[in-house]
């Protein structure tokens, strides 16, 4: 109902397409460019709150439709993990 009653026949995509989802961790700033050419593909992510404030880069992560999340929890609660 959402979508429309034509939204099957207006998908560029072929009827079998699934969306890939690649979940990963970085460990230095160069590694979301370099999942953006090796996957090439139609790439989004999630980046903490505090990005969305530095320059080019939060506005990157918007133009890739990508989302912003607090990083919540107490520095107490976080310091009692598992």
């Amino acid at each position: 109902y959402w979508l429309g009653k034509d939204y099957k026949k207006e998908t560029k995509r072929p009827a079998n397409y699934r969306v890939p989802t690649y979940v990963s961790n970085h460990g230095s700033g160069c590694d979301p460019f370099l999942m953006i050419v090796a996957l090439f593909a139609d790439v989004s992510f999630l980046a903490k709150i505090e990005v969305k404030s530095i320059p080019f880069i939060g506005s990157g992560v918007i133009a890739a439709e990508g989302l912003f999340c607090p990083r919540g929890g107490t520095p107490e609660a976080k310091e009692n993990t598992v």
